[in-house]
């Protein structure tokens, strides 16, 4: 085999990035925008060491999952990876990706998922975007990366995000060429406006936030004017100072252009404020499913404490603070903790206290007697070991993970497994037609070690 040569394959697998896995002759080809146990004509235009790249000439033999996207920019934006298949078959798809994951990486071969929490409609469901703009074709555009690049497809609509969120985007682009705002040039780190982020809360309000180069902002008043003037649900408008050469998005300096500092959201039976750097879960309707599943899996009596790491604003704290006697939240960005402070004090609870910090520096000081469960929903990267180690020497009753991350996932229960059981393991469909999974695991101490 070499490159440009045409051939025909059976696809045999799917990866955790969406691709299909072919084999031929014992060598993997990976192939975008295709599905389990489709045959079809392919050309290789990579190809490495163990494995190759391919892309579809021809689909011989279709899946009977295999829809039409509903999207015109699915196979070249990098936003959704699923698209192309019936929900149905997502749902079951990501149940074998925990399980085969959590096999082979975990070493948990007896584990299975017991449930996957499906969104009634999968469609328009994201609160939160991030935007690039940039130059193309001699005009200010904006959308999303084509796949594993930094090449912007134009943005006309989204089937994740409402479409009032990518209105206001598409407009903000109008205004930048009609009033000669620049965009930010990559390769010569030469221009204005960065990216745009955008949350919208369940009352249709609005936050954006301008991420700029510098903070020299040309035209504001005009930018401002015409912008609340198209666009009256919106209650705080932002600017963040971004300079720094990174794929980093915010920066560390903002400024209140217009309206509130942040954004206020109902989740559950609590009413929440959210900055611009507040982690906040972006599927609302998911979001309350999980933090019921967490709290029906926790199961609190009023005597009983918790530690909540990775707290962010406070959510599931005050969810649990409810039903338990007292919740110690720990998180690393100070703003999400006096966000939480605040979240407290507004829906009136008063047995929580909140700590800034890293959960691997703080959790042995918050583990005493009487801490009955510990939630943990860390970043993508998972848990430290020391976290994991922590947790094993205070022999804490029960442990409840949720991950947005199979593969750390499946490492960090491979820590735990000899000390602690896995009794339960679902999915909240968080991110529908991506690959992105949110998995919950419950964990309890085992009396008798594992040999």
């Amino acid at each position: 085999m070499k490159i440009n040569d045409v051939m025909n394959a059976k696809i045999v697998d799917i990866t955790q990035e969406g691709d299909g896995v072919a084999k031929v002759n014992g060598y993997a080809l990976f192939i975008q925008g295709v599905l389990p146990n489709e045959e079809v004509k392919c050309q290789i235009f990579e190809m490495k060491k163990n494995y190759g790249k391919a892309k579809v000439v021809e689909i011989l033999k279709k899946s009977p999952y295999r829809i039409k996207p509903l999207c015109s920019s699915f196979g070249v934006c990098g936003g959704c990876d699923l698209l192309h298949m019936n929900y149905d078959a997502q749902i079951l798809w990501k149940k074998q990706m925990v399980e085969e994951t959590l096999h082979r990486i975990g070493q948990l071969n007896h584990v299975r998922v017991n449930e996957v929490i499906a969104m009634e409609n999968p469609y328009f469901y994201r609160n939160k975007i991030q935007v690039p703009f940039s130059f193309l074709n001699q005009k200010v555009e904006c959308g999303y990366y084509q796949k594993k690049t930094h090449q912007i497809i134009p943005l006309n609509q989204c089937l994740l995000q409402s479409d009032e969120m990518t209105n206001i985007v598409r407009f903000i682009r109008n205004l930048c060429n009609e009033l000669s705002i620049s965009a930010y040039n990559e390769k010569s780190k030469t221009g204005f406006l960065k990216h745009v982020l955008i949350r919208e809360n369940h009352h249709k309000e609005i936050m954006i936030v301008l991420v700029t180069k510098e903070k020299n902002f040309p035209s504001k008043e005009q930018f401002i004017n015409k912008l609340l003037k198209r666009y009256p649900q919106i209650v705080s408008m932002i600017q963040n100072i971004n300079s720094t050469i990174s794929n980093v998005i915010l920066g560390p300096e903002s400024f209140v252009l217009y309206g509130e500092d942040h954004l206020d959201e109902q989740l559950c039976e609590f009413t929440f404020t959210i900055s611009h750097q507040s982690f906040f879960q972006v599927n609302r309707i998911q979001t309350e499913k999980l933090y019921q599943k967490v709290l029906e899996l926790v199961s609190l009596s009023k005597e009983d404490e918790v530690i909540d790491g990775f707290c962010g604003i406070g959510t599931m704290s005050l969810l649990l603070a409810k039903r338990a006697k007292h919740v110690y939240g720990i998180e690393i960005v100070p703003m999400a903790v006096q966000n939480a402070i605040q979240n407290a004090k507004r829906n009136h609870i008063q047995n929580v206290t909140f700590k800034v910090g890293k959960v691997e520096d703080e959790i042995g000081n918050y583990i005493h007697s009487n801490i009955h469960s510990i939630v943990l929903d860390p970043p993508r990267k998972g848990l430290e070991k020391n976290v994991i180690d922590t947790i094993i020497q205070y022999k804490i009753p029960k442990v409840v993970y949720v991950s947005c991350n199979i593969a750390t996932l499946a490492r960090d229960l491979s820590l735990f497994k000899q000390h602690y059981q896995v009794n339960y393991v679902c999915i909240v469909d968080m991110f529908c037609h991506t690959c992105g999974i949110e998995t919950v695991v419950l964990l309890s101490y085992r009396t008798k070690l594992q040999s």
